[in-house]
């Protein structure tokens, strides 16, 4: 809400001030409140300032925890945190020792390290993320800023740092989100881009922010809106994330690929009854196609069907599988990885990765940060991140706090030299 920090923890309650400061601090947002200039009664929202996306998740469940509810039910609620942030939670609210410790609580998790830590463990296969989203709030930003941030073409930087240390704003500020109250400059190619108008900079950049958005309409309306690129690049580009199953599924390609082979080679090359401009477009490529592509055609790519009534008819799987708004037909992680299929297209030079592996667990974030090594290898990535697994293979690390750089080099050697960092690593007890 538009309001004081206050107001968006007790959400209509009445306030208790002693259990009140007691879920502050469970929550471990005692710190970040000494930072505002009115504590917890400083505004946030759309006219208050910027809270970074651990700011928010801990505020959700401080407001939860206030509740004093009976059963709690979390949605992975730690994915936002910091390795020392995410201890603070398990010892304070979640754990037997937690303000919660007398309650039944259900979470959900990536996080194979919490598991331990369970009385009871359910996992779920083809049947998870029931979890639906809402649209998040825009905000605008008004606390000062103070970084200036160079890097080598080609280099792979991590951005660490606890959560509201600046990270996510770093981000904002190299998109050109933020322009007032910002102090030092970013220059790419030894050219600042403040010098660039928007419109031609912004292009020339890819992200995967902490929540990847699909917009109503069809998965290759998602993937090339623009209409730049052409199926078989749209297709390695699903491939190599390994997203084939979530848009075509393999039992339903081979029922296509049987379809269409039934239906004959003379039927796809010569047939124009009912011809829709889809089926045109089928039908040349079929002739102009070697053996191979043709191979790629029926086992990818759907076979165009006439139109069933005056508004055409939706399909299920491939390419043209209807995106519905507001539906919860893709989770968190799998919107992550149509984010990358879209990098992949896009071939940009400076990718910003912006807790684009929250969401999803280690299996997939290790075969995102692979696809990333082996087709970004000449771009300059940086990858803001909780989750140290996800960044210990960087050339650099930048830890950030309180808006500023504290600590950059090789992770080895911070870790070597002591600091920051590593504290960071020695809290998430990373191998």
């Amino acid at each position: 809400m538009n309001d004081t920090m206050r107001a968006n923890i007790l959400f209509g309650r009445e306030f208790d001030e002693e259990f009140y400061w007691q879920v502050v601090n469970a929550c471990a947002l005692t710190e970040d409140m000494e930072m505002w200039p009115n504590r917890d009664m400083t505004m946030i929202g759309e006219r208050g300032i910027n809270i970074s996306g651990g700011q928010r998740a801990r505020l959700a469940l401080a407001r939860t925890v206030y509740s004093r509810a009976d059963i709690y039910i979390l949605d992975d609620p730690l994915s936002a945190v910091d390795a020392q942030v995410k201890r603070h939670i398990l010892d304070n609210v979640l754990l037997s020792s937690g303000l919660l410790g007398n309650k039944l609580r259900i979470v959900t998790t990536h996080a194979e390290s919490m598991l331990p830590f369970c009385n009871q463990i359910v996992t779920l296969s083809d049947g998870t993320a029931t979890v639906e989203q809402q649209e998040p709030k825009v905000h605008k930003y008004t606390a000062p800023i103070v970084p200036v941030v160079s890097d080598t073409p080609g280099e792979k930087i991590g951005i660490v740092g606890r959560t509201g240390a600046g990270k996510s704003t770093l981000a904002k500020v190299i998109f050109r989100l933020l322009n007032k109250n910002v102090e030092g400059s970013i220059e790419i190619d030894n050219k600042d881009i403040a010098d660039f108008g928007v419109g031609d900079f912004r292009p020339k950049l890819g992200i995967i922010p902490q929540e990847s958005t699909l917009f109503e309409g069809t998965i290759r309306g998602n993937l090339d809106p623009l209409q730049q690129f052409t199926i078989e690049d749209m297709w390695a580009a699903i491939i190599k994330c390994g997203i084939v199953d979530i848009i075509s599924p393999k039992n339903q390609r081979l029922a296509d690929m049987s379809n269409n082979l039934q239906s004959g080679d003379s039927n796809i090359e010569d047939s124009t009854e009912l011809e829709t401009p889809a089926m045109k477009d089928y039908r040349e490529r079929w002739k102009a196609a070697s053996w191979l592509m043709r191979a790629f055609i029926l086992l990818y790519v759907n076979k165009p069907v006439p139109y069933d009534n005056d508004y055409g008819s939706w399909r299920t799987t491939g390419l043209d599988k209807a995106v519905f708004k507001g539906s919860n037909m893709f989770s968190n992680g799998q919107q992550q990885l149509f984010g990358l299929c879209r990098l992949l297209l896009r071939k940009r030079k400076v990718l910003v990765l912006d807790e684009a592996t929250a969401s999803v667990d280690l299996e997939t974030d290790c075969r995102m940060q692979e696809v990333i090594r082996k087709e970004f290898s000449d771009c300059t990535v940086l990858t803001i991140a909780h989750r140290l697994e996800t960044i210990m293979n960087s050339d650099r690390i930048i830890v950030m706090e309180k808006g500023e750089v504290a600590e950059i080099g090789p992770p080895k050697e911070l870790i070597a030299k002591g600091g920051m960092f590593a504290e960071l690593v020695k809290s998430s007890e990373y191998q």
